[in-house]
């Protein structure tokens, strides 16, 4: 385990940090900055989310973030107030998007790694990043795309068994103002003919896989950072243990993982590439006919991911390594690249509360949850706020519905 940094030992420095978005992966990018960095500018117009209520960072209300004119004003108005350039850091793929194809414009006002933007197009973009499976020969589930009217037949005219899986051909639009979640399971046809519904006046087609088997354990995740001032890119591995909604979702409890494969593997994807700054590869970790074989889910790419809090708690601090090393600090780096030896599992505890309510946690599971080492979404000893907001939110919600007179059973958790 690396020694416990001090303000004494390792000083704050002075650079700005702007983090775009405070949902649960730019509260953890705070986080992970704030043993070194002096001043974080956290910029959300979702005054709702929970990551507003932190007290580690100086949060900024603006209109809308989709607006990136408004975007690139606030970020050149941050770097003149502070008289040089600060770091970026994005949490949306929108916003990697529109970073990515716009250098030239944010090269004199911020500090960033960013891959061009042909690539980060071609790894974001289900369609794009299919044709390159198929050229490159990358396993990836077999994939069509079709059209979301008519979703049913569509998807037996293409051959496919049920069941299937239902995602956006990307994230960076309609499908998350939707607020839909970033994958659907259909188990069968009537199943499928009533999402079309769904997808009504949000999208016009969408990236249909038939699903691979294996629980939420086999999903395994390789982060990955690069940038022209590190020696070498810094990786990490973990593994997701439970997902909410389960099979389908987003992390609800995951934990590090010692995989030289996954990590070689990752690396050469990104590096054959020419990958710089933030991504991560998930994997579903099956048995191949030559042994073990890694069959790609899907890329992250321009921006750190969820799990980037996982790494952090277990000593790879990568938004921190990307801050020094863009500001000339690279040699110091390697101080925050030290995977700890008492492995800690990260937790989403909404996402885990939305599982223990319906009783889909095993008891052994629960047992090794317990017995644990451990860093969570949102409570933190040094952050309070974060989490006392989310209590007071459930507790009205729950007063709420005691009210109108519903007493059926345990309160819904989001």
């Amino acid at each position: 385990m690396p020694a416990k940094t001090t303000s004494k030992t390792k000083p704050p420095l002075d650079t700005p940090a702007v983090v775009v978005g405070l949902d649960p992966t730019g509260l953890g990018v705070v986080r992970s900055l704030v043993p070194r960095c002096r001043r974080v500018i956290a910029l959300e117009s979702n005054q709702a989310e929970l990551g507003c209520r932190t007290a580690l960072c100086e949060v900024r209300a603006v209109a809308d973030l989709s607006d990136h004119e408004a975007l690139f004003r606030a970020l050149v108005g941050i770097a003149r107030d502070a008289g040089c350039r600060p770091v970026l850091f994005l949490t949306a793929d929108a916003h990697a998007l529109w970073a990515c194809e716009n250098t030239d414009q944010l090269r004199p006002h911020v500090l960033f790694s960013l891959p061009d933007a042909a690539t980060c197009r071609t790894l974001m973009f289900k369609e794009k990043f299919s044709d390159l499976a198929r050229e490159k020969g990358y396993p990836i589930p077999r994939t069509v795309f079709l059209k979301a009217g008519g979703l049913a037949a569509e998807a037996k005219r293409a051959g496919l068994s049920f069941p299937i899986i239902v995602k956006p051909s990307n994230r960076a639009g309609s499908w998350d103002q939707a607020k839909l979640s970033k994958a659907y399971i259909l188990e069968t046809d009537r199943q499928a003919r009533a999402f079309e519904d769904r997808l009504a006046g949000v999208v016009d087609a969408v990236v249909v896989q038939e699903y691979m088997g294996g629980g939420d354990e086999s999903i395994r995740f390789c982060l990955y950072y690069a940038d022209e001032n590190l020696a070498e890119p810094v990786t990490f591995c973990g593994r997701k243990l439970l997902q909410w909604p389960p099979s389908r979702g987003s992390t609800a409890v995951c934990e590090p993982i010692d995989d030289p494969a996954l990590a070689a593997y990752t690396t050469r994807f990104f590096q054959d590439l020419g990958v710089l700054g933030f991504c991560s590869l998930e994997v579903k970790d099956v048995a191949g006919s030559g042994g073990r074989e890694f069959r790609i889910i899907e890329p992250t790419i321009g921006r750190p991911d969820l799990q980037s809090a996982l790494a952090s708690e277990n000593g790879v601090n990568m938004p921190l390594i990307s801050y020094l090393s863009l500001i000339g600090r690279a040699d110091e780096a390697a101080h925050y690249a030290r995977t700890r030896t008492a492995p800690r599992l990260w937790i989403n505890e909404p996402y885990l509360m939305n599982l223990a309510v319906r009783r889909q946690i095993t008891a052994a599971l629960l047992l090794k949850i317990a017995a644990s080492p451990k860093g969570y979404l949102l409570s933190r000893r040094d952050d309070p706020a974060v989490m006392a907001a989310y209590v007071r939110e459930k507790l009205r919600g729950f007063v709420s519905r005691l009210g109108d007179g519903d007493r059926r059973g345990a309160p819904t958790w989001p």
